[in-house]
C-alpha cells in the first residue's frame, strides 16, 4: 500500500509541475499560460513554481496567461 501511495504522491507533484509552466519569452520576460480551473491547491503551486522558475531563470517580468481560465477559485 505505501509503494502505491509513494506512486500516486509522485505522479501527482509531476502533474502539477508539468500543469503550470513558465515560457521564456525574452532573457527577462517569460509567461505562464494557464488552462482549466484554478483551485486553491493549484493557486499554490503556481505561487510556488511562478517564483521558483522565475528566480531561475532570472525573470525581471513574469505575464500570467488567465485567457483558457474559465473559473478560479477565489478563496
Amino acid at each position: 500500500m505505501k509503494d502505491y501511495t509513494d506512486k500516486i504522491q509522485s505522479a501527482q507533484y509531476a502533474i502539477d509541475e508539468l500543469s503550470i509552466p513558465v515560457v521564456r519569452i525574452t532573457k527577462e520576460i517569460g509567461v505562464i499560460p494557464l488552462v482549466g480551473e484554478i483551485d486553491t491547491h493549484r493557486a499554490q503551486i503556481l505561487m510556488e513554481n511562478a517564483l521558483k522558475q522565475g528566480n531561475t531563470y532570472k525573470l525581471s517580468w513574469l505575464i500570467i496567461d488567465l485567457s483558457a481560465v474559465p473559473i478560479i477559485d477565489t478563496m
